[in-house]
């Protein structure tokens, strides 16, 4: 890719943004706010650590400040990142952390379980995501089970790389430009998703009248599961990573205090459910089957680090 085929303007308008967001990353209250989360994270005594998330963007941009302006529309979605970061951060940052780094997701093809969300939906609002939803059961019977199918997951290497040099040549080296695994996994709650199939009142009622088939059920969707992380951990999927992540539920941690060696795991900004345990003065991740997924060197770890 390039760097012909991206517009002036839409260089001017990410540089522009991307020296904001380099000039907030240079803000000493990152370092002091790092500190805070290292010592949640070490259960010392203090205040807790501050997150908002999951704001109502679509009610937030007053006077257009989250308005995208890019032509092209890989830059327009990282325009468009850029510009909530740095709402963001004058509005209500609370504890957040700001990096001077853009995410650049890897071309993975995921086909997913074969089944998907049968819905009726009613909006009350028509520029949210947040709907009412009517789900049609598709599962119903021991039979329907195998609608479940096992994920195939492929990497395009060449696109992966074409949308990195893309968006390297529009940052020239205002931000640094980190390659990610888009998440389909860092949070696992099967139930979450079996009831979109079963519909909620009924598998409630099998659990009670049927229990052996609402264990095959979640047994083999957790199955299904566990191999397409299976795949997910293979030589190709190595992640660039920054010095943080969010743990639970988009509560940001710092990586000095564990540092782990991700090799296989999501984008670590999108971790959310992992449960992280000391086993043996190791610390491992655990999934629904209690399987251990060691996530560091164990050389390397320092809990007073």
């Amino acid at each position: 890719m390039t760097r012909s085929t991206i517009s002036s303007k839409d260089r001017d308008i990410l540089r522009r943004l991307g020296a904001e967001l380099a000039e907030a990353a240079a803000d000493p209250v990152n370092e002091e706010r790092r500190e805070i989360h290292r010592r949640v994270d070490r259960m010392e005594p203090g205040r807790p650590s501050i997150t908002i998330i999951q704001e109502p963007w679509n009610e937030l941009n007053v006077g257009g400040e989250l308005d995208p302006c890019c032509t092209d529309d890989f830059l327009r979605g990282i325009e468009r990142e850029l510009r909530m970061t740095l709402y963001k951060w004058r509005h209500h940052p609370g504890d957040m952390v700001v990096e001077a780094a853009v995410g650049v997701g890897r071309c993975v093809q995921d086909t997913g379980f074969g089944i998907a969300e049968n819905v009726d939906i009613v909006r009350t609002d028509a520029d949210s995501d947040v709907v009412s939803r009517h789900f049609h059961i598709q599962i119903r019977e021991e039979a329907d089970i195998a609608k479940i199918k096992t994920p195939r997951v492929s990497h395009d290497a060449a696109a992966t790389q074409e949308r990195y040099e893309k968006a390297a040549s529009a940052f020239d080296g205002a931000l640094k430009v980190n390659l990610y695994t888009p998440d389909p996994f860092g949070w696992f709650a099967p139930w979450d998703e079996i009831v979109r199939l079963t519909g909620v009142e009924e598998v409630l009622t099998d659990m009670i009248d049927r229990p052996e088939y609402v264990h095959k059920l979640v047994s083999h969707f957790v199955d299904c599961w566990l191999a397409r992380l299976d795949q997910y951990e293979s030589p190709w999927r190595k992640i660039l990573m920054g010095d943080g992540m969010n743990v639970s539920f988009g509560r940001y941690s710092v990586w000095k205090w564990y540092p782990m060696a991700l090799d296989y795991c999501p984008d670590p900004r999108h971790l959310d459910g992992a449960q992280f345990i000391m086993v043996d003065g190791h610390i491992e991740r655990f999934d629904m089957t209690q399987k251990p997924y060691n996530l560091y060197d164990p050389g390397t770890w320092d809990p007073n680090g």
